[in-house]
């Protein structure tokens, strides 16, 4: 399966593209996608429903945001989706604010719609990335190794069910959660972008 959100001009704003068990983003060098983020989209997209028809005059279209993205003006985004048995282009259009919805067209039909939910697709790609550099929880860290700038490296080691200085007694620490912090800075490392 593949999602591709475009812009203006039929510029490329987000693609998505799913390998094996994950998604990847183009955007970002193929880095890996949110893929519970892409799910619970995809499930919002196939509940959402037309609420009421709207126009199907072309003229009208940049009102509600959704006149074809060929046009450098353009204010709404076109979601492709394409895959096994899948080809569909929605356009997304400005959101309705009274009934939370947001008006969309099918691409290649004149007639527009509101839909029942808020379909919108974040046309920023940072949004879209697995930020999780590295996930290891902390019952796996049996020792942590530092190396402070300017001072002596040193070790803390899994005892007690604590961590504390490799080199001393397992209370040998004033505060018992002190090691714990530190050791646990691998449990969730996240990057902001790439």
């Amino acid at each position: 399966l593949d999602l591709e959100l475009r812009g203006a001009g039929n510029k490329a704003l987000v693609s998505l593209q799913r390998k094996g068990d994950e998604w990847q983003l183009a955007q970002r060098d193929d880095w890996r996608a949110d893929g519970a983020r892409i799910a619970a989209f995809l499930v919002q997209l196939a509940q959402a429903r037309r609420a009421e028809a709207k126009t199907d005059r072309e003229v009208m279209y940049p009102r509600i945001g959704v006149e074809d993205v060929s046009d450098a003006n353009a204010t709404g985004t076109e979601l492709r989706l394409a895959g096994q048995g899948i080809a569909a282009r929605l356009v997304i259009g400005k959101p309705h604010k009274v009934s939370g919805g947001r008006f969309v067209r099918l691409a290649g039909q004149a007639r527009s719609w509101l839909s029942d939910t808020d379909v919108g697709f974040d046309p920023d790609p940072v949004a879209w990335m697995d930020h999780r550099l590295l996930a290891l929880p902390l019952a796996r860290v049996d020792r942590v190794r530092l190396r402070p700038r300017g001072a002596p490296a040193f070790a803390l080691v899994s005892r007690d069910d604590r961590f504390g200085p490799d080199d001393a007694p397992s209370g040998a620490m004033h505060d018992s959660h002190a090691g714990d912090d530190i050791a646990s800075a691998l449990v969730a490392l996240d990057v902001d972008d790439v």
